[in-house]
């Protein structure tokens, strides 16, 4: 029978105490516990965020401009990739299949804004491309909007919005550190089930 560590077990209560059905889960050594760690692990960026700061240390207005600029741009370049959609979503609302699908001149202000050097983008661009969508999307990405919505919270100071931003991201940390220890506590337990086999 699957038994995890006691060090585990306590990690679990420590990250998660007001689940009772992870702990129970951990204590019962049943390994659908992993699938519950993952799915409960946040997407919050703690990793950029440890580029800039790390865990304790004070506010920086520098640093946290440099940040702040930083996730505003993520931000506008997954704006961008919506306003694409809605630019082919109007263009088929118009039900006019005689006309060639041409971007808006405010559409094509803000590509050029955006990316200015990305020449594959600029070229779809020109070429009225729809596949300038999918550089679009796949140089965007909706996680850094947990970010995005800490520091554009203008009822808080920066200082306060340090401050939660690192709250945040120390529980992040510690959510995804706990799913990892659970693939370290599933390998230790596999790798003795193999040995004790031969």
């Amino acid at each position: 029978m699957r038994k995890y560590s006691q060090e585990f077990i306590e990690q679990i209560k420590k990250v998660y105490p007001e689940s009772e059905e992870i702990l129970k889960l951990a204590q019962e050594g049943n390994p659908f516990v992993g699938r519950y760690l993952d799915d409960s692990r946040s997407m919050f960026p703690y990793k950029t965020i440890y580029k800039f700061f790390t865990p304790g240390e004070k506010y920086d207005e520098e640093k946290f401009g440099c940040i702040v600029k930083l996730i505003n741009a993520e931000h506008e370049k997954l704006e961008l990739y919506r306003l694409w959609g809605r630019e082919v979503d109007n263009y088929r609302s118009s039900n006019d299949d005689s006309k060639d699908f041409v971007y808006s001149d405010d559409f094509r202000a803000k590509v050029i804004e955006v990316y200015p050097d990305w020449e594959d983008a600029l070229s779809a661009l020109n070429r009225n491309s729809y596949f300038l969508g999918r550089y679009l999307d796949d140089n965007s990405t909706s996680t850094y909007e947990w970010l995005y919505k800490v520091i554009n919270d203008s009822t808080k100071k920066p200082e306060e919005t340090f401050d939660e931003m690192m709250i945040k991201a120390e529980k992040a940390k510690s959510q995804n550190d706990l799913y990892v220890m659970w693939i370290s506590e599933e390998d230790k337990h596999n790798s003795d089930e193999n040995g004790s086999d031969e």
